[in-house]
C-alpha cells in the first residue's frame, strides 16, 4: 500500500530541484556545526510529507519521525513510536550542505517501519534521477526516474563485483591502505542517500557511518532482500530494528554502522578505524 509514496517523491524532488538555486540564501544553522545546515526546502518537504500521508493513509495508525520537526522535549520518543503501528521516518533533504551549495550529491530518504521493524524504504537522488525502493521484500532500481525514458530493473542478491571501494565520512574514520594500494579506495558523497544507494547497486563494497536515524532508516528494508548486513562496527551485532541500543534520546546513532556483505565485514574491520573525536 505504500507504493503511492513514489508520487510524493516525484513532487518533492521536482520542488527541491526548482528551489536549489535559492537554497543557500534561505538556509540557516541549527547549531554551531556547519553540517547542521537546514534550508527552506527541508521544512517545506517535511510539511508536504505530512500532508501527503494524512491524505492517503489517514486510516492507518502511524507516527512521522522527521529531523526537522520531531519534538523530544516532553515525551520519550521510543515510547511514542511503540504506541503506533507504523513508524514513518523521513529525511527531506539528506546532504543538505551539498544541496545548499548547489552540488548534486543529495537525496530524499524515507523508511517505513511496522512495530519498529523495517518493511519499506525509498532512496531518491533527484539530480541524477536515480531511485531505489524496497516493498514486500522486492527491490527495484530506476534510472531517469519519473521521465519518459526511465528504466527500471529488479535488484536481487548477487556477489559484489565492485573493487574495495568504501564510502566513509572522512572526518570520522582512518583508513589503513598498507598492502592494499591499488586494490581499495575510499570516498564520501557527504550524503547517506548516495552512499547507501551505490552500495546497494554494487558500485561500492561498503558504507560506514555514524549519523542519525533518518540517515539510515530508508536503507534498513533493503538489507535482507539483497543479502547485506547492517552491523555495529564494534560488536558485529546485526541491526535489524529501531531500538535504544544503538540510538540515543535524540535519535542520534551511538555506534558506528557498517552496510556491507557479511563476507566483507572482516576486511573492513582490518582497514577502517573510527577516530576518537571530542566535540
Amino acid at each position: 500500500m505504500w507504493l503511492s509514496i513514489l508520487d510524493f517523491l516525484q513532487q518533492a524532488g521536482k520542488y527541491a530541484l526548482k528551489e536549489q538555486k535559492h537554497a543557500l540564501s534561505g538556509s540557516r544553522l541549527k547549531n554551531e556545526y556547519i553540517f547542521s545546515v537546514v534550508t527552506k526546502s527541508d521544512l517545506h518537504i517535511s510539511k508536504m510529507f505530512k500532508t501527503f500521508i494524512k491524505k492517503h493513509f489517514s486510516n492507518e495508525d502511524y507516527i512521522i519521525i522527521d529531523e526537522e520537526s520531531v519534538s523530544l522535549e516532553n515525551n520519550n520518543i521510543f515510547e511514542c513510536m511503540k504506541q503506533k503501528t507504523y513508524q514513518l521516518v523521513i529525511d527531506p533533504i539528506d546532504g543538505t550542505l551539498a544541496y545548499a551549495n548547489g552540488m548534486p550529491s543529495w537525496g530524499i530518504l524515507i523508511g517505513i517501519f511496522k512495530n519498529l521493524k523495517p518493511i519499506g524504504g525509498f532512496i531518491y537522488l533527484p539530480t541524477t534521477g536515480e531511485l531505489a525502493y524496497c516493498l514486500n521484500k522486492e527491490v527495484f532500481y530506476i534510472q531517469n526516474a519519473f521521465k519518459k525514458n526511465q528504466t527500471k530493473r529488479r535488484l536481487t542478491q548477487q556477489d559484489q563485483t565492485a573493487p574495495f571501494i568504501y564510502l566513509l565520512h572522512h572526518s570520522q574514520y582512518d583508513v589503513d591502505y598498507t598492502g592494499q594500494i591499488g586494490h581499495l579506495t575510499s570516498f564520501d558523497f557527504y550524503a547517506q542517500a548516495a552512499n547507501h544507494l551505490y552500495v546497494l547497486i554494487g558500485a561500492a563494497r561498503a558504507n560506514v557511518c555514524r549519523c542519525c536515524l533518518w540517515d539510515v532508516a530508508a536503507v534498513m528494508a533493503f538489507v535482507r532482500p539483497l543479502g547485506f548486513v547492517l552491523k555495529d562496527y564494534q560488536t558485529a551485532r546485526n541491526i535489524t530494528a529501531i531500538d535504544s541500543s544503538w540510538l540515543n534520546s535524540k535519535l542520534a546513532i551511538t555506534v558506528n554502522l557498517v552496510l556491507s556483505k557479511d563476507k566483507d565485514f572482516p576486511m573492513l574491520k582490518k582497514i577502517v578505524t573510527p577516530k576518537k573525536i571530542s566535540v
